[in-house]
């Protein structure tokens, strides 16, 4: 299909490009709604400047919870397969930002990048965007990322992100459906009724072309009917392919095909023909989201889950990312592989700093943990607690941190339980509760001082002084910054003594203002009172700084 009314997108695209020719880097935003081409503009784009740019590709996949960090690895992957020299596998978080931003910044040759997909980003992916951003000027690098708007909540992450990328490196441009002109050109040798295709669809290329391959002279009244009706028309092997490549978010392996379907060359070919899916050396697709959507709505719920229990033992076979593992195991309600898989994919995600994605995985697993031991499930909510305080869910936290209390008192887990108090002692004062802060910390020392003191009893003693901070209770911050301090030095923990001495010296600062108030009070009142009658703007100010003071 042509494509249409894209011009000026293309122009600006070019010009960013030129730019980034000559050293000026550039960060691009496309957004629109799923199914105007985002990705068929980025790829014509790509194809017309491939022989001038090294170019590089990454997407984040739907999955039920988003990879860590998995659009930057394949980036990074890409990058090193073009013989640039980077680092050992597994680096993560900055120091791997920064390894890619050295790349992006070489000189000899212009880098297009592409980053699809970004409203299913997870949180560390999303901090690689905002440190390319904030940085991609001083490059030689044009950064495409691709969303859809209309996936983004009020709350989304992503909103959040965008509302930093700010200057004027970072260039955004809004793809609008196809006017009635269009859809009147692409229809012309088709025999439908234009004016009746541009009110069913919108103008959105992608309805628009599922449409027109769609069988008879009605118009379908949805991308789902569209779709359906043409996998209908292929035979059973090609419509079970289709079936067992909508359940994968993406693209599925051939290996993976093979291994539950056994040899289906000829079904491949068929879906192939008729532009049901994109077929690769390795791999299988659908062209859009939307239409792996509607396939996957059109598959009874039953078979749905059975296709996902099938392909999840072969995956682990294959050593697969654990969180492909947990989206699989959750979709085939199969809670003993969710219990598995998920605290691993949680640990992955914490390490990558993706702590959102890390708390969803938990919160899977914790949908079946209550017939597990009342240890684990303590452990688990514990984890989530930390996790969704770390994803500022402070609400979660708490919920979590409660339920996991419970657990541990009953087991007599005093060390355990004073960690959840610290823990929730946090949480409280985060959303204001500072009583409850002040109940838990205070329980928390209790048990502590009861048992080998060590960094748990120093950051309790800190935690405590820097909530007498907040309250202006200088005293006992001291008190207990001393306290902290001196068992921080005892026992070496250099991170509980910082923590100390920010408090400490937080009390002290304002002891010391106070102070210095007391002294400047008279002598503020004496120099007002020796000059009575003395009116307008500087006596005005005395008065206010009395009040100050």
């Amino acid at each position: 299909m042509h494509l249409l009314e894209r011009q000026t997108q293309l122009d600006e695209l070019a010009r960013c490009f030129q730019e980034a020719r000559k050293g000026c880097g550039k960060l691009l935003l496309i957004s629109a709604e799923a199914g105007l081409g985002k990705s068929s503009l980025v790829e014509r784009f790509v194809s017309e400047h491939r022989r001038d740019a090294r170019t590089f590709w990454g997407a984040c996949d739907g999955l039920s919870t988003p990879r860590a960090l998995a659009p930057v690895h394949e980036i990074a992957a890409q990058i090193a397969q073009s013989g640039s020299p980077l680092t050992r596998d597994g680096e993560f978080g900055d120091h791997l930002f920064r390894i890619l931003l050295e790349e992006l910044a070489r000189p000899e040759r212009v880098s297009l990048v592409v980053l699809e997909d970004l409203h299913w980003a997870d949180a560390a992916t999303l901090d690689f965007v905002r440190f390319i951003g904030r940085r991609i000027q001083r490059t030689s690098a044009l950064f495409i990322a691709t969303y859809r708007e209309d996936e983004l909540s009020p709350s989304h992450p992503l909103r959040l992100a965008l509302g930093e990328l700010t200057g004027h490196h970072v260039v955004r441009l809004r793809l609008v459906p196809l006017s009635p002109a269009a859809v009147e050109l692409l229809s012309r040798d088709s025999g439908r009724n234009a004016s009746l295709l541009y009110r069913i669809t919108g103008g959105n290329p992608f309805f628009v072309r599922e449409v027109l391959a769609s069988p008879g002279e009605l118009v379908p009244q949805s991308v789902r009917d569209a779709v359906v009706s043409r996998l209908l028309r292929c035979s059973p092997e090609t419509r079970e392919l289709a079936e067992l490549v909508a359940i994968s978010p993406g693209r599925t392996e051939g290996w993976l095909i093979e291994s539950v379907l056994g040899a289906r060359q000829p079904a491949v070919d068929e879906a192939g023909a008729r532009g049901l899916l994109e077929v690769q050396t390795d791999s299988i697709g659908f062209r859009h989201e939307l239409a792996r959507r509607a396939v996957l709505e059109a598959i009874q719920p039953e078979r749905v889950r059975a296709l996902h229990a099938q392909v999840l033992p072969i995956l682990a076979q294959h050593g697969t990312d654990p969180a492909r593992l947990t989206h699989h195991a959750s979709l085939a309600r199969l809670g003993d592989a969710v219990l598995e898989y998920a605290p691993l994919a949680a640990k992955e995600a914490a390490r990558l700093g993706a702590h959102r994605e890390a708390a969803a995985h938990l919160g899977r697993a914790l949908q079946y943990a209550s017939a597990v031991t009342p240890q684990l499930r303590a452990d688990l909510l514990e984890r989530h607690a930390v996790e969704s305080s770390l994803a500022n869910q402070t609400r979660e936290a708490i919920a979590s941190a409660s339920a996991a209390l419970a657990l541990r008192r009953q087991a007599a887990d005093l060390e355990a339980e004073a960690r959840v108090l610290s823990l929730l002692s946090q949480e409280y004062r985060s959303i204001g509760e500072k009583a409850n802060a002040d109940e838990c910390v205070s329980g928390a020392i209790r048990i502590l001082e009861n048992l080998p003191h060590g960094s748990a009893l120093a950051m309790a003693y800190s935690w405590r002084s820097l909530l007498a901070v907040n309250r202006g209770w200088d005293r006992e911050a001291l008190e207990f910054g001393q306290r902290a301090l001196a068992l921080a030095r005892e026992i070496g923990d250099r991170a509980a003594e910082a923590h100390a001495l920010c408090n400490i010296g937080g009390a002290v600062l304002r002891r010391a203002r106070h102070l210095l108030a007391q002294r400047l009070y008279p002598r503020l009142l004496h120099a007002l009172r020796a000059r009575p009658g003395r009116v307008g703007s500087s006596g005005a100010h005395g008065e206010r700084a009395a009040a100050r003071l």
